[in-house]
């Protein structure tokens, strides 16, 4: 179920990428399931059950390659059928500009984007995708194309998504450990100890 939402926010935020539309990017972040993956993973790890804690690590980051294939091929797509448009150029998108490249706010927004998805559950999942789904998209529309190494230079590919995943891994678990620490408040709380 999560790879038919991966490939679905690969779709859309392809399109989101090609035609520099905020409204895609962001529509793709909210059906990307992100942050049911990180809470799962940040548990595991909490809880140390290391082999579901293994899976569940690997499987966003497999995810993630899947909407960039499936955003490529969409790309591809339109470029066979002449309706990518001309002006477009890799690297270029200004939706993109604040949100695929690596620099002092990328680890602090990951962080932030963890503890805002692992109190808030599925209510923030844009915050966990923004820091995922772009920067994938990015590079699938210039695998494409064929220009791979400019969006790789653009947005920093690898380097961003381990920052961004360990970020979050990292904020996803503090805020856990912090949940375990406090008293429960009320009955039936859900705080993991």
């Amino acid at each position: 179920m999560t790879a038919a939402f991966k490939a679905m926010a690969g779709i859309i935020v392809a399109f989101g990428v090609i035609y520099a539309d905020v409204t895609l990017v962001v529509g793709a972040m909210a059906i990307s399931p992100d942050t049911m993956e990180l809470t799962t993973a940040a548990t595991a790890l909490i809880l140390r059950r290391w082999r579901l804690a293994g899976r569940t690590v690997v499987a966003p980051i497999g995810g993630l390659g899947l909407a960039c294939l499936v955003g490529g091929l969409v790309t591809r797509a339109l470029s066979l059928l002449d309706l990518l448009r001309n002006w477009f150029e890799v690297g270029q998108s200004a939706v993109l500009a604040g949100l695929s490249t690596v620099d002092m706010s990328t680890p602090i927004v990951a962080f932030a984007a963890a503890v805002a998805g692992i109190l808030a559950s599925s209510a923030v999942g844009v915050a966990i995708s923004v820091t995922t789904i772009p920067a994938f998209a990015d590079l699938g529309v210039a695998a494409w194309l064929g220009e791979v190494s400019k969006a790789l230079g653009v947005s920093c590919g690898a380097l961003l998504v381990g920052v961004n995943v360990a970020m979050s891994l990292v904020g996803g678990c503090a805020t856990l450990i912090v949940q375990r620490m406090l008293p429960r408040r009320m009955p039936g709380s859900t705080t993991v100890r």
